[in-house]
Protein backbone atom coordinates (compact mmCIF):
# COMPACT_ATOMS: atom_id res chain seq x y z
CA UNK A 1 0.00 0.00 0.00
CA UNK A 2 1.35 3.19 -0.90
CA UNK A 3 1.48 6.17 2.06
CA UNK A 4 1.90 9.83 2.29
CA UNK A 5 3.51 11.46 5.02
CA UNK A 6 4.18 15.42 4.52
CA UNK A 7 7.11 16.96 6.44
CA UNK A 8 8.07 20.25 7.59
CA UNK A 9 11.87 20.86 7.60
CA UNK A 10 12.10 24.05 8.41
CA UNK A 11 10.13 27.36 8.01
CA UNK A 12 11.51 28.84 4.77
CA UNK A 13 8.14 30.48 3.43
CA UNK A 14 8.44 33.72 2.51
CA UNK A 15 11.83 33.55 0.71
CA UNK A 16 12.71 33.36 -2.81
CA UNK A 17 12.89 30.28 -4.87
CA UNK A 18 16.49 30.48 -4.91
CA UNK A 19 17.10 31.16 -1.32
CA UNK A 20 14.52 28.27 -0.12
CA UNK A 21 16.52 25.68 -2.67
CA UNK A 22 19.80 26.99 -1.16
CA UNK A 23 19.19 26.73 2.57
CA UNK A 24 18.02 22.93 1.91
CA UNK A 25 21.14 22.07 0.14
CA UNK A 26 23.40 24.86 2.67
CA UNK A 27 27.15 24.84 1.09
CA UNK A 28 26.17 22.51 -1.89
CA UNK A 29 26.98 24.54 -5.11
CA UNK A 30 26.81 21.63 -7.65
CA UNK A 31 23.15 22.45 -8.78
CA UNK A 32 23.56 26.05 -8.91
CA UNK A 33 22.84 28.29 -12.47
CA UNK A 34 23.05 31.64 -13.26
CA UNK A 35 19.63 31.18 -14.67
CA UNK A 36 17.40 31.14 -11.72
CA UNK A 37 14.92 28.64 -12.65
CA UNK A 38 17.50 26.02 -13.75
CA UNK A 39 19.15 26.72 -10.32
CA UNK A 40 15.81 25.85 -8.73
CA UNK A 41 15.04 22.63 -11.22
CA UNK A 42 18.23 21.03 -10.39
CA UNK A 43 18.24 21.95 -6.69
CA UNK A 44 14.90 20.78 -6.42
CA UNK A 45 16.51 16.98 -7.63
CA UNK A 46 19.36 17.46 -5.40
CA UNK A 47 17.08 18.15 -2.48
CA UNK A 48 14.91 15.33 -3.27
CA UNK A 49 17.79 12.74 -3.41
CA UNK A 50 19.12 13.80 0.03
CA UNK A 51 15.94 13.72 0.97
CA UNK A 52 15.28 9.40 -0.45
CA UNK A 53 18.38 9.05 0.98
CA UNK A 54 17.64 9.54 4.24
CA UNK A 55 14.44 7.95 4.27
CA UNK A 56 15.15 5.24 2.67
CA UNK A 57 12.35 6.09 0.06
CA UNK A 58 10.89 8.22 -2.84
CA UNK A 59 10.93 12.09 -0.84
CA UNK A 60 9.81 14.92 -2.76
CA UNK A 61 10.44 18.53 -2.43
CA UNK A 62 7.86 21.24 -2.89
CA UNK A 63 9.20 24.07 -1.48
CA UNK A 64 8.75 25.99 1.48
CA UNK A 65 10.87 23.49 3.65
CA UNK A 66 7.76 21.11 3.25
CA UNK A 67 8.15 17.75 1.02
CA UNK A 68 6.32 14.55 0.81
CA UNK A 69 7.25 10.76 0.44
CA UNK A 70 5.38 8.01 -1.43
CA UNK A 71 6.10 4.28 -1.78
CA UNK A 72 8.33 3.09 -4.91
CA UNK A 73 5.72 2.14 -7.62
CA UNK A 74 5.49 -1.78 -8.00
CA UNK A 75 6.75 -1.33 -11.88
CA UNK A 76 9.27 -0.14 -14.20
CA UNK A 77 9.78 2.97 -16.34
CA UNK A 78 9.60 0.88 -19.08
CA UNK A 79 6.34 -0.35 -17.95
CA UNK A 80 4.92 2.88 -17.31
CA UNK A 81 5.92 4.32 -21.26
CA UNK A 82 3.95 1.40 -22.66
CA UNK A 83 1.05 2.19 -20.82
CA UNK A 84 0.64 5.94 -21.69
CA UNK A 85 -1.68 5.89 -24.77
CA UNK A 86 0.32 7.29 -28.35
CA UNK A 87 -1.88 9.98 -28.50
CA UNK A 88 -0.91 11.45 -25.00
CA UNK A 89 2.64 11.36 -25.35
CA UNK A 90 4.05 14.78 -25.87
CA UNK A 91 7.20 16.82 -26.18
CA UNK A 92 9.25 15.65 -23.75
CA UNK A 93 7.89 11.58 -23.43
CA UNK A 94 11.01 10.51 -25.20
CA UNK A 95 13.28 12.09 -23.05
CA UNK A 96 11.91 11.37 -19.78
CA UNK A 97 9.64 7.75 -20.67
CA UNK A 98 11.92 6.45 -22.80
CA UNK A 99 15.28 7.49 -22.52
CA UNK A 100 15.59 7.57 -18.88
CA UNK A 101 15.26 3.88 -18.44
CA UNK A 102 18.76 3.35 -18.54
CA UNK A 103 19.42 5.17 -15.26
CA UNK A 104 15.86 4.82 -13.98
CA UNK A 105 13.92 1.81 -15.08
CA UNK A 106 13.41 0.47 -11.64
CA UNK A 107 12.79 3.88 -9.97
CA UNK A 108 9.74 5.21 -12.14
CA UNK A 109 8.96 7.48 -9.37
CA UNK A 110 11.59 9.41 -10.92
CA UNK A 111 8.54 11.11 -13.28
CA UNK A 112 7.49 12.33 -10.22
CA UNK A 113 10.82 14.26 -9.41
CA UNK A 114 10.56 15.39 -12.81
CA UNK A 115 7.41 16.38 -12.12
CA UNK A 116 8.13 18.76 -8.85
CA UNK A 117 11.36 20.53 -10.24
CA UNK A 118 9.63 21.62 -13.47
CA UNK A 119 6.73 23.24 -10.84
CA UNK A 120 9.35 24.07 -8.53
CA UNK A 121 10.37 26.18 -11.75
CA UNK A 122 7.20 26.99 -12.76
CA UNK A 123 7.22 28.57 -9.14
CA UNK A 124 10.59 30.41 -9.67
CA UNK A 125 9.51 31.83 -13.06
CA UNK A 126 6.32 33.48 -11.23
CA UNK A 127 8.36 34.50 -8.21
CA UNK A 128 10.64 36.35 -10.83
CA UNK A 129 8.21 37.46 -13.00
CA UNK A 130 9.97 35.93 -15.82
CA UNK A 131 8.07 36.26 -18.91
CA UNK A 132 9.97 34.00 -21.21
CA UNK A 133 10.34 30.23 -20.50
CA UNK A 134 6.90 28.46 -20.79
CA UNK A 135 8.39 24.99 -21.09
CA UNK A 136 8.08 24.86 -17.55
CA UNK A 137 4.30 24.95 -17.31
CA UNK A 138 4.22 22.87 -20.20
CA UNK A 139 6.34 20.23 -19.34
CA UNK A 140 5.17 20.29 -15.40
CA UNK A 141 1.63 19.87 -17.05
CA UNK A 142 2.65 16.71 -19.66
CA UNK A 143 5.12 15.25 -16.86
CA UNK A 144 1.24 15.11 -14.46
CA UNK A 145 0.12 13.37 -17.07
CA UNK A 146 2.47 10.61 -17.58
CA UNK A 147 2.15 10.11 -13.62
CA UNK A 148 -0.90 9.17 -13.85
CA UNK A 149 0.05 5.94 -15.43
CA UNK A 150 2.09 5.04 -12.04
CA UNK A 151 0.50 2.49 -9.83
CA UNK A 152 -0.46 4.25 -6.75
CA UNK A 153 -3.16 4.14 -4.04
CA UNK A 154 -2.99 7.55 -1.82
CA UNK A 155 -3.09 10.65 -4.90
CA UNK A 156 -3.62 13.65 -2.03
CA UNK A 157 -0.29 14.16 -2.63
CA UNK A 158 -0.80 14.88 -6.76
CA UNK A 159 -4.34 16.83 -6.15
CA UNK A 160 -2.09 19.22 -4.19
CA UNK A 161 0.15 19.53 -7.09
CA UNK A 162 -2.33 20.25 -9.21
CA UNK A 163 -3.43 23.21 -7.08
CA UNK A 164 -0.24 24.62 -6.70
CA UNK A 165 0.23 24.47 -10.18
CA UNK A 166 -3.04 25.68 -11.42
CA UNK A 167 -2.17 28.60 -9.06
CA UNK A 168 1.17 29.32 -10.37
CA UNK A 169 -0.62 29.07 -14.52
CA UNK A 170 -3.23 31.56 -13.17
CA UNK A 171 -0.61 34.20 -11.82
CA UNK A 172 1.78 33.83 -14.93
CA UNK A 173 -1.84 34.47 -16.97
CA UNK A 174 -2.82 37.25 -15.06
CA UNK A 175 0.61 39.12 -15.55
Amino acid sequence: MNTILLMIAMSVSGVSPIDDVNAMLPGISIYRDSDKITHVHESTHGINSQLRNRFGRPTFYVMGGVWFHVDEPKTTLSAVARSIPTEKRGDVYKLYCVDAQRWWNNEPSYLIDEMVAYINGAETRKFYGITNRAETLRYARELATYVKYLPIDDWSWYDIQMKRLENIEKAIDTK
